[in-house]
Protein backbone atom coordinates (compact mmCIF):
# COMPACT_ATOMS: atom_id res chain seq x y z
CA UNK A 1 0.00 0.00 0.00
CA UNK A 2 1.52 3.54 -0.97
CA UNK A 3 2.76 5.66 1.85
CA UNK A 4 -0.02 8.46 2.59
CA UNK A 5 0.45 11.74 0.89
CA UNK A 6 2.37 14.16 3.69
CA UNK A 7 1.74 17.63 3.87
CA UNK A 8 4.44 20.51 4.73
CA UNK A 9 3.10 23.14 7.18
CA UNK A 10 4.64 26.04 9.60
CA UNK A 11 2.39 26.49 12.71
CA UNK A 12 4.09 28.92 14.86
CA UNK A 13 1.57 28.22 17.71
CA UNK A 14 2.32 24.88 17.57
CA UNK A 15 5.47 25.57 18.00
CA UNK A 16 5.07 27.91 21.16
CA UNK A 17 2.84 25.22 22.75
CA UNK A 18 5.72 22.67 22.15
CA UNK A 19 8.21 24.58 23.33
CA UNK A 20 6.62 26.16 26.20
CA UNK A 21 6.04 21.86 27.11
CA UNK A 22 9.92 21.05 26.84
CA UNK A 23 10.73 24.22 29.07
CA UNK A 24 8.69 22.89 31.59
CA UNK A 25 9.62 19.68 31.36
CA UNK A 26 13.26 19.30 29.28
CA UNK A 27 14.51 16.04 30.61
CA UNK A 28 13.61 12.67 28.25
CA UNK A 29 15.34 9.47 27.63
CA UNK A 30 18.91 11.58 28.45
CA UNK A 31 18.89 14.08 26.93
CA UNK A 32 18.21 18.01 27.60
CA UNK A 33 15.52 19.08 25.11
CA UNK A 34 15.35 22.50 25.88
CA UNK A 35 19.17 23.38 26.15
CA UNK A 36 19.92 21.01 23.65
CA UNK A 37 17.39 21.75 21.05
CA UNK A 38 16.47 25.09 22.18
CA UNK A 39 18.99 27.56 23.61
CA UNK A 40 21.55 25.91 21.24
CA UNK A 41 19.43 27.66 18.24
CA UNK A 42 18.06 30.33 20.23
CA UNK A 43 20.84 31.63 23.14
CA UNK A 44 18.38 34.75 23.53
CA UNK A 45 15.74 32.42 24.93
CA UNK A 46 17.29 32.60 28.34
CA UNK A 47 16.47 36.28 28.77
CA UNK A 48 13.40 36.33 26.49
CA UNK A 49 9.46 35.96 26.47
CA UNK A 50 8.88 32.56 24.41
CA UNK A 51 5.86 33.55 22.44
CA UNK A 52 7.01 37.33 22.19
CA UNK A 53 10.29 35.67 20.82
CA UNK A 54 8.46 32.99 18.62
CA UNK A 55 6.41 35.66 17.07
CA UNK A 56 9.36 38.14 16.25
CA UNK A 57 11.34 35.23 14.77
CA UNK A 58 8.59 34.20 12.33
CA UNK A 59 8.20 37.55 10.65
CA UNK A 60 12.32 38.06 10.64
CA UNK A 61 12.44 34.65 9.19
CA UNK A 62 9.10 34.63 6.88
CA UNK A 63 10.77 34.50 3.86
CA UNK A 64 13.58 31.53 4.70
CA UNK A 65 10.67 29.73 6.74
CA UNK A 66 8.83 29.53 3.64
CA UNK A 67 11.41 28.39 1.42
CA UNK A 68 12.55 26.10 3.40
CA UNK A 69 9.19 24.77 3.60
CA UNK A 70 9.17 24.13 -0.17
CA UNK A 71 12.85 22.47 0.12
CA UNK A 72 12.02 20.06 2.62
CA UNK A 73 8.55 19.27 0.93
CA UNK A 74 10.73 18.23 -2.31
CA UNK A 75 13.05 16.49 -0.74
CA UNK A 76 10.58 14.00 0.71
CA UNK A 77 8.91 13.41 -2.81
CA UNK A 78 12.14 12.72 -4.53
CA UNK A 79 13.45 10.16 -1.49
CA UNK A 80 10.63 7.66 -1.37
CA UNK A 81 12.89 4.46 -1.61
CA UNK A 82 13.47 4.12 2.23
CA UNK A 83 9.56 4.99 3.62
CA UNK A 84 9.22 1.83 0.71
CA UNK A 85 11.45 -0.16 2.91
CA UNK A 86 10.06 0.51 6.04
CA UNK A 87 6.61 -0.05 5.31
CA UNK A 88 7.14 -3.49 3.60
CA UNK A 89 8.38 -4.91 6.96
CA UNK A 90 4.74 -4.80 7.73
CA UNK A 91 4.19 -7.22 5.41
CA UNK A 92 1.07 -4.82 3.75
CA UNK A 93 -0.15 -3.67 6.59
CA UNK A 94 -2.65 -0.70 6.07
CA UNK A 95 -1.54 3.08 7.24
CA UNK A 96 -3.51 4.02 9.95
CA UNK A 97 -5.89 7.28 9.13
CA UNK A 98 -4.47 10.71 9.87
CA UNK A 99 -3.55 14.10 9.05
CA UNK A 100 -0.50 13.57 7.86
CA UNK A 101 1.33 16.96 8.32
CA UNK A 102 4.78 17.50 8.73
CA UNK A 103 5.25 20.89 10.69
CA UNK A 104 8.36 23.00 10.00
CA UNK A 105 9.59 23.99 12.86
CA UNK A 106 12.14 26.47 14.23
CA UNK A 107 12.86 24.43 17.29
CA UNK A 108 14.73 20.74 16.99
CA UNK A 109 12.28 19.17 19.01
CA UNK A 110 10.77 16.26 17.00
CA UNK A 111 7.95 15.51 18.42
CA UNK A 112 5.06 13.66 17.08
CA UNK A 113 1.43 13.40 17.55
CA UNK A 114 -0.29 9.62 17.27
CA UNK A 115 -3.58 10.41 17.43
CA UNK A 116 -3.39 12.96 14.26
CA UNK A 117 -0.30 11.41 12.39
CA UNK A 118 0.97 14.63 12.35
CA UNK A 119 5.13 15.82 13.61
CA UNK A 120 7.45 19.00 13.61
CA UNK A 121 10.85 18.58 12.06
CA UNK A 122 13.83 21.21 12.71
CA UNK A 123 13.79 23.42 9.46
CA UNK A 124 17.75 24.41 9.45
CA UNK A 125 18.63 20.89 10.25
CA UNK A 126 20.83 19.05 8.18
CA UNK A 127 18.94 17.71 5.17
CA UNK A 128 19.80 14.05 5.48
CA UNK A 129 18.87 14.04 9.49
CA UNK A 130 15.54 15.89 8.16
CA UNK A 131 14.51 12.70 5.73
CA UNK A 132 15.96 10.97 8.44
CA UNK A 133 13.16 12.47 11.17
CA UNK A 134 10.78 12.42 8.75
CA UNK A 135 11.04 8.21 7.93
CA UNK A 136 11.48 7.94 11.78
CA UNK A 137 8.40 9.59 12.93
CA UNK A 138 5.99 7.69 9.99
CA UNK A 139 7.65 4.43 11.44
CA UNK A 140 6.32 5.18 14.58
CA UNK A 141 3.26 5.74 13.09
CA UNK A 142 2.96 2.30 11.40
CA UNK A 143 5.20 0.60 14.79
CA UNK A 144 2.51 1.78 17.01
CA UNK A 145 -0.75 0.84 14.95
CA UNK A 146 0.35 -2.69 13.86
CA UNK A 147 1.48 -3.17 17.72
CA UNK A 148 -2.05 -2.67 18.84
CA UNK A 149 -3.40 -4.91 16.59
CA UNK A 150 -1.76 -8.05 16.23
CA UNK A 151 -0.73 -7.58 19.55
CA UNK A 152 -3.78 -6.47 21.46
CA UNK A 153 -2.94 -8.63 24.83
CA UNK A 154 0.53 -6.51 25.06
CA UNK A 155 -0.17 -2.91 23.66
CA UNK A 156 -3.97 -2.07 24.06
CA UNK A 157 -4.51 0.55 25.91
CA UNK A 158 -0.44 1.11 26.86
CA UNK A 159 0.72 4.51 27.16
CA UNK A 160 2.37 6.29 24.47
CA UNK A 161 3.81 9.03 25.40
CA UNK A 162 6.21 7.15 27.91
CA UNK A 163 7.11 4.00 29.61
CA UNK A 164 7.43 0.27 28.17
CA UNK A 165 5.92 0.51 25.18
CA UNK A 166 7.11 4.17 24.27
CA UNK A 167 10.50 2.95 25.42
CA UNK A 168 10.02 0.09 22.55
CA UNK A 169 9.08 2.26 19.73
CA UNK A 170 12.05 4.13 20.11
CA UNK A 171 14.48 0.98 20.28
CA UNK A 172 12.44 -0.60 17.24
CA UNK A 173 13.65 2.79 15.41
CA UNK A 174 16.98 2.75 16.22
CA UNK A 175 17.60 -0.61 15.48
CA UNK A 176 15.56 -0.78 12.16
CA UNK A 177 16.87 3.11 11.09
CA UNK A 178 20.71 2.26 12.07
CA UNK A 179 21.29 5.08 14.98
CA UNK A 180 21.82 5.43 18.05
CA UNK A 181 18.95 6.37 19.68
CA UNK A 182 18.52 8.23 22.73
CA UNK A 183 20.98 7.68 25.61
CA UNK A 184 18.81 5.80 27.80
CA UNK A 185 18.09 3.57 25.42
CA UNK A 186 21.40 2.37 23.94
CA UNK A 187 21.77 -0.75 26.09
CA UNK A 188 18.75 -2.18 25.06
CA UNK A 189 19.38 -0.97 21.69
CA UNK A 190 22.91 -3.69 21.99
CA UNK A 191 21.19 -5.82 23.66
CA UNK A 192 17.98 -6.15 21.35
CA UNK A 193 19.68 -6.16 18.30
CA UNK A 194 20.70 -9.33 17.85
CA UNK A 195 17.13 -10.19 17.66
CA UNK A 196 16.73 -8.40 14.75
CA UNK A 197 16.09 -10.40 11.43
CA UNK A 198 13.87 -8.71 9.28
CA UNK A 199 10.92 -9.63 10.98
CA UNK A 200 8.61 -7.44 12.72
CA UNK A 201 6.66 -9.86 14.72
CA UNK A 202 9.24 -12.47 15.79
CA UNK A 203 11.56 -9.04 17.21
CA UNK A 204 8.48 -7.76 18.93
CA UNK A 205 8.27 -11.12 20.72
CA UNK A 206 11.33 -11.26 21.79
CA UNK A 207 11.96 -7.90 22.74
CA UNK A 208 8.58 -8.40 25.06
CA UNK A 209 9.50 -11.70 26.22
Amino acid sequence: MPAPKLSFELNQELDIEIALEFQRNPEHAGVDFWQDRALFHHPRLRHADLAEYVHEYYREHAIELERRQKEIAAMYRKNPAEIERLQNLFKGYAWPAGKYICYISIFDFGPRFLSEKTFQVFAFGDDRHILFTIEHELLHFLFYAYCQKKFPHLFAGANTESGPFWDLAEIFNAIVQGAKGYPDHRDSIRKLKRHWHGDVDEWIREATS
